[in-house]
Order: structure tokens, then sequence, then C-alpha cells
């Protein structure tokens, strides 16, 4: 049986069909190196590190992952807003992540959360020699790195010839801010999130005690290339009830529950805000939409 290898590329370059077009011709090319091998390629366009780094985690964790992944995060802005000679940018990295048995390689930027909520997971990180002069590194550098990455005796032959050098540590990935804020919108409009300390010891000790919660998303991002400015966030605050799962709640409750179907790198439950409705594609939610990356206020029901 030929082996398959699933590829997911998440990049702020995804959104245009022609250019995906040229970055999946390019995978296909460098996957020949490889042998006979079945891939199977996903494009999926991102808002910011945030957005790349749960998207990179939710990969790995899913317990129906395939056994063979290569992975590419890719969220570049600009890095001098007056531009730079010979278009010098920050370098990508390539990394090691041990998760379940299997080894999964992952090429990235590191321009903010990319590779922080997978941080622990990590056991090797290499940054790649800068490719400068080179506009469209999502079509020349990261579909080539990123395959020959996969690979024990190609990844040694990136090592010898200097295109990659092993970092003495993983000081070049941010630890995930201890501050409450979305990762995720699933196509059910839950919101996916990342818990503060604080946040959920306040959670654990209301649901226990029978009570509420307010919730707020506040016009600011956690992500340095946040864009929460421009985000209608007029709805304001409202309350919703602490639940230990989605079926102890009520038909268009708004709750918080500390389960869902995701999974962080410690094997925690992905928190989420959701309302049960009776048509959950359908149906409209009562409380906002934000934006991946925006800061989350949480206090009890009736506090100033």
């Amino acid at each position: 049986m030929t082996p398959l290898v699933h590829i997911g590329h998440f990049s702020d370059t995804c959104a245009d069909l022609g250019e995906n077009v040229k970055i999946i011709g390019a995978y296909l090319r460098h996957l020949e190196k490889l042998g006979n091998v079945f891939p199977i390629i996903n494009l999926v366009p991102v808002q910011n590190t945030v957005d790349v780094g749960f998207n990179l985690s939710e990969a790995i964790t899913n317990p129906e992952a395939a056994a063979r992944m290569i992975l590419i995060g890719n969220y570049a802005p600009p890095d001098n807003p007056n531009g730079t000679d010979n278009n010098v940018r920050k370098s990508f990295y390539a990394a090691a992540v041990e998760f379940g048995g299997r080894r999964v390689p992952i090429v990235t930027t590191l321009n903010g959360f990319e590779l922080s909520y997978l941080k622990s997971q990590v056991s090797e990180l290499y940054e790649i020699r800068s490719d400068n002069g080179n506009q469209f590194r999502s079509l020349t550098l990261a579909p080539r790195t990123g395959v020959e990455f996969s690979d024990d005796t190609l990844r040694q032959n990136l090592v010898a010839s200097g295109a990659i050098t092993r970092l003495p540590d993983l000081s070049a990935i941010p630890d995930v801010p201890d501050v409450s804020h979305v990762v995720h919108i699933d196509n059910f409009r839950n919101v996916k999130i990342w818990l503060s300390k604080r946040h959920q010891k306040l959670i654990e000790e209301t649901g226990q005690n029978g009570g509420k919660i307010t919730i707020s998303f506040l016009p600011e991002s956690v992500d340095p290339h946040g864009t929460i400015a421009a985000h209608d966030t007029s709805l304001g605050t409202f309350s919703a009830s602490p639940r230990d799962s989605f079926f102890n709640a009520a038909l268009r409750e708004i709750i918080l529950t500390t389960r869902s179907s995701s999974f962080y790198s410690n094997d925690a439950s992905v928190p989420q805000i959701a309302q049960v409705r009776t048509d959950p594609v359908r149906d409209p939610v009562d409380f906002p939409i934000p934006l991946v990356g925006q800061r989350i206020k949480i206090q009890p029901a009736g506090a100033a």
C-alpha cells in the first residue's frame, strides 16, 4: 500500500486560488524525493500568529491524525514599514515535535505564537538559512524544506550543507501569555479559548457554586500582529454559565465549558464559549463573534 503523507499549510498567502495551485505544484515536485507516497495537501488561510499556532496544535493533537504529517506555518507581515534592501526578511524555522509516539516536522515563521501552543513538545529547533531576495517563501522555501526536513537522510543533508542550523534551546519560541484569549472560531461559531490561571480558578469555583460569569471580548489582541481595533465589539458584555460539558446545558443557554473536541499538547481539553441551539449550523448565537487573538475579560456575574 502506498504510504500517505498529510500536508497542512497554514499561511497568510493562501487566500488566492491561483497562488494555491503554484504551492501545491511545489509540494508535488519535492515529494518525489520521498519516493512513492500519496499526498493529501490542505492549504488554509490564517489571520495572525495565534491562528497559525492553534491550527498547528490542532493538527498534531487530533486523535485521528495521519501517521505521517508535514506541517507549515507562515505569517510574515513586513519586517520594516519602510522596506529592506534585497528583501531581507526574518528567518523561517524547522521544528521536530514529539506527540503521541509520532515525530512531526514543522517549518514555520516565528513572528509571534506559531509554536507556542506546542512548545513543551518541541524536541529540536533549527533556524533556516535566510533566502533573501525571495518574495514568495511559501512557494520556494517552505515546501522544499518541509519535505526534506521530514526525511532522516535529507534532514542530515540540510544540516551538513548549512541550510539549517540547530539552535541550543527553545528561547526563540515565546510562551503563551497568561491572558485569556480567543484561539479559534469553529464552523458552529463555538469560540475556543485559552484561559489564564486566574480565570481557570474563577470558572471552576463559579461552576461548583452553580453561579454565572460575565464575558467581554476586549478591543485588543495578544497577538503582535492582531487587528482588533477595526472589529465591532459594540455588543458588549454577556452572561454565561460554567459547565463541565456541552451536554449539561439547556436549549439557548450560553455556556463556558471546559471540555470540547480539541486538546492542547498537554492533553488538556480546549475550553469553549458556546450556545446550545436546535440547528447549530443555521441558528445565530446570542453573543458577539470575536477575532482570533482577541483578549477576553471574565468576572463573576454582578461584579463591577
